[in-house]
């Protein structure tokens, strides 16, 4: 019994001088502890557990290389998508004053797609997930680029879809707070045909040159089938510019959002605007306002996010109470889930 006391009282007066030791020689005693844990690392190394740990960070290497080539292909997608759009749109509708305005809207978002800087994330903090997370771009980045493109405020993008915004702009990263956090309120409107069927039209075409690579899976059938789903969604028609509203995170700290789900509320069109006169959610319309499915995309009402950059589908609208003027709602994102993210697109800001 004395023996156990006495070996924590040694305990407790080493670690009483640890904490009170003068920091010259705690940094001498740190430096001779890793030194003998670099000559054991070194040792380990020369039995053989270098040659896996050289071809694991080169795995890793290889792995952030194939990202960024993914990263620089899909840019280049988009780009073709806007110039396709605008070239049609100048072709078929004969310079209408609502279609020279989309013109202008898709040039807009055109020049930022041009002008964009791809990121790499580079630290998420566990204790909050789902709020940001930091890229290895900053102001370094502006200078080399010899313009403003990694600011406050400059939209953050996860292929084709809004993910978050910079918040913070440091030397060589930048913080970005995601719109899965319920600070972050982009302002948006729903969408039915035309832009609504651009993602889908994308998975299919990626599922096509999937299928092409992989013979055994390419039936002539399935094949069939998915160009004329294609054929049938390029000519749906135009698109409706219908209900506006706010969408919000519902994230919470110390815990991994459970799914990319995000709050809608005050969705409504009572104010007319240039897509079209005023309705209440309560007229009875051949079209409603809002319905399950529709594509939420930016607005541009918030002064912060270009008008057009897809965010959300609706997967729920509540059902009204007495009195309201306004939807509620639930959407998915359609970036899908942000816990997979490991390189971004920042826009320059507005």
């Amino acid at each position: 019994m004395k023996r156990r006391y006495a070996s924590y009282f040694l305990l407790a007066a080493f670690l009483f001088l640890l904490l009170n030791l003068p920091m010259p020689f705690v940094k001498g005693l740190r430096g001779r502890v890793l030194f003998a844990d670099g000559r054991f690392s070194h040792k380990r190394l020369l039995d053989g557990e270098g040659e896996l740990l050289q071809l694991k960070i080169e795995n890793k290497k290889l792995k952030d290389d194939l990202e960024e080539v993914r990263n620089w292909i899909a840019a280049q997608d988009r780009i073709e998508t806007h110039v396709k759009q605008i070239e049609d749109l100048i072709q078929t509708k004969a310079y209408s004053k609502f279609y020279q305005r989309r013109i202008r809207d898709l040039l807009a978002l055109l020049q930022k797609e041009v002008y964009s800087v791809d990121a790499k994330v580079i630290f998420r903090d566990l204790g909050f997930w789902g709020s940001g997370f930091w890229i290895d771009r900053g102001e370094k980045e502006n200078r080399d680029l010899n313009t403003k493109i990694i600011a406050k405020n400059s939209p953050v993008l996860f292929g084709d879809s809004l993910i978050g915004v910079i918040e913070i702009v440091e030397e060589k990263r930048s913080y970005v707070r995601l719109i899965t956090d319920s600070v972050l309120t982009p302002a948006v409107r729903a969408v039915r045909g035309g832009e609504q069927n651009f993602p889908l039209l994308q998975n299919i075409t990626l599922l096509e040159e999937e299928l092409h690579c992989q013979d055994h899976l390419a039936t002539t059938g399935l094949i069939q089938e998915l160009a004329s789903m294609k054929k049938i969604l390029e000519e749906s028609g135009d698109a409706l510019y219908l209900a506006k509203g706010e969408l919000r995170g519902s994230s919470y700290p110390l815990w991994r959002s459970r799914s990319p789900i995000l709050k809608g509320v005050g969705f409504n069109y009572e104010f007319s605007d240039v897509e079209n006169i005023a309705h209440t959610i309560h007229d009875k319309l051949k079209k409603p306002l809002l319905q399950v499915g529709d594509l939420l995309i930016t607005s541009g009402l918030d002064g912060i996010f270009p008008q057009g950059l897809f965010v959300a589908t609706v997967s729920k609208i509540f059902p009204l109470k007495e009195g309201d003027f306004a939807y509620e709602i639930e959407a998915h994102l359609t970036a899908g889930n942000l816990d997979r993210v490991t390189h971004v697109q920042v826009y320059p800001p507005n």
